[in-house]
């Protein structure tokens, strides 16, 4: 069947008259040139530029320049324009349109709106609007933007709400002013081989029932934060980069559960990646580098954590303070593992520091240490103060010393302490010690050194080859001790940073 193809001008004065008498399938083939109408679509028809990309404008001043209200219309090569500061420039309502190569801008809370059962259906656009979004859907159709760029945008670059659903696949947010990507409500996003570049609030806020799957995304020069996961909702991020955030690579809060595989954080000014407010998220195989703190866990959050490497970390590879609980199995750090009032689960972890304590359980700090290598040149491999406790078993402490602070009881199981400038374990006045098929070995200092009325517990261990020794404490304690020491002064932990939600306009 032959299509019926309609030329403007020509038979036809405007766009408008010729969608008059278009049939379902016809083409529209428009001449250079601007065109001030308005457009509404209700059937089947293609409009397109006649002498290619960028040269027809469509524009209108009062209304949106196009709204879809049925049908399917394929747009190509089109600019599409509009002044009017409350509606849309295009307005997908019911049907599907299609654009291609072309470009819109617009200057009310959102240039491109899919609503109700519309759908939307992008490749290779330009969408800009200084005065608010880019895109918002909120239409429970399957919308799709592809190898499209979002630039020069006063709010937010794509949202994502209410049912909506659309899939984003090789686009570019560019300096956006709100955020990058906002999935909230019960909206579901699913992002590909996408860049978000200098976002002005969070550049990924995942919020309320909102879901998402992020494969292969770069978020890159955000203002404060990266991403802001704080949604009951399932979200997945795969194979993602952060990198360059003025505070926070990813913040986690609100009791949210979101699944980080593959992902590097690089450079934020803050913390690489902090979870708080209860939130349990699972993060595996992921690098954190070039942040004063890697890893922040506080607020009674409760992370799982499966091989994490942090390197770079000026103050603390891992921090856990305010009643959090990290459980990590397979760490790898080039900086200390600090533990402030709050509890580890830690597992095959491997600690090479230049200086600074290995692991420091303070205060009422709980901890579980499982096939621990540590190694400082100056500090303490394992350090607990305060009233610390914790078991360790198949521990190797190299070059460092095991330090139990007054108060403080360490189990330790199967370990060994050797090569250490001083005595290998120190036992301060008031600490326990209670210590199974260990060995120590090869220190230029005692072996044990018991201070005080400090307990020193040992069971089948071997004590050896130590240039200095010190008598053993008695396994009951003095009817009158020493009053214990009181514990370190614990610094105050640096604040999260006021992350912004998403804006939908």
């Amino acid at each position: 069947m032959t299509r019926q193809v309609l030329e403007v001008p020509g038979a036809f004065r405007t766009i408008a008259e010729a969608l008059a008498k278009a049939t379902d399938g016809s083409v529209i083939n428009v001449a250079a040139g601007r065109y001030d109408e308005s457009l509404a679509i209700t059937g089947v028809v293609t409009i397109s530029a006649q002498d290619g990309p960028g040269t027809v404008r469509l524009h209108a001043t009062k209304g949106s320049t196009l709204v879809v209200a049925g049908g399917a219309v394929q747009l190509s090569g089109l600019d599409i324009t509009g002044d009017d500061a409350e509606l849309p420039v295009l307005d997908v309502r019911h049907g599907e349109a299609a654009l291609d190569n072309c470009r819109v801008g617009g200057a009310a809370w959102t240039a491109v709106l899919a609503r109700q059962t519309g759908v939307l259906a992008m490749r290779q656009c330009r969408v800009q609007n200084p005065t608010g979004a880019g895109v918002v859907v909120t239409s429970v159709g399957n919308s799709s933007v592809e190898e499209t760029v979002i630039a020069e945008v006063g709010s937010s670059a794509m949202v994502v709400a209410e049912g909506g659903r659309v899939q984003v696949r090789g686009c570019v947010f560019d300096h956006v002013k709100g955020n990058g990507l906002c999935v909230n409500g019960s909206g579901v996003g699913q992002i590909v081989d996408t860049k978000i570049v200098g976002s002005g609030k969070p550049a990924v806020v995942i919020e309320q029932d909102g879901r998402a799957e992020l494969t292969r995304v770069s978020i890159t020069e955000s203002a404060s934060l990266d991403a802001y996961l704080t949604g009951a909702g399932a979200v997945t991020m795969t194979d993602c980069t952060f990198s360059g955030s003025g505070g926070q690579a990813v913040h986690i809060a609100n009791g949210a559960k979101p699944t980080l595989t593959g992902c590097t954080f690089t450079g934020a000014a803050r913390q690489g990646v902090h979870v708080t407010g209860g939130a349990s998220p699972v993060i595996e195989n992921c690098t954190i580098s070039e942040s004063p703190i890697g890893l922040l866990v506080d607020a009674s959050a409760d992370p799982s954590i499966r091989m994490l490497t942090v390197t770079k970390a000026d103050q603390s590879a891992v921090l856990v303070s305010g009643g959090g609980k990290a459980r990590i199995d397979g760490l790898s750090v080039d900086g200390g593992v600090r533990v402030v009032d709050s509890g580890i689960d830690l597992r095959r972890a491997v600690i090479e520091l230049a200086g600074g304590v290995g692991v420091a359980l303070e205060g009422s700090s709980t901890g579980r240490v499982d096939e621990l290598r540590v190694r400082t040149t100056a500090g303490a491999g394992l350090l607990l103060t305060g009233q610390a406790r914790a078991t360790v078993s198949s521990a190797a402490a190299l070059g460092c010393p095991i330090e139990i602070g007054s108060g403080s009881v360490l189990t330790l199981e199967a370990s060994e302490v050797t090569e250490v400038r001083g005595a290998g374990i120190v036992v301060a006045d008031g600490g326990t010690l209670r210590a199974t098929r260990c060995r120590v070995h090869h220190n230029s200092g005692p072996g044990i050194d018991v201070q005080g009325s400090g307990v020193s517990e040992l069971d089948s261990c071997e004590i050896f080859d130590n240039e200095g020794s010190a008598p053993p404490a008695p396994s009951t304690p003095p009817t009158a001790p020493a009053a214990p020491a009181p514990a370190p002064t614990v610094s105050a932990q640096p604040a999260a940073p006021a992350a912004s939600g998403g804006d939908p306009a």
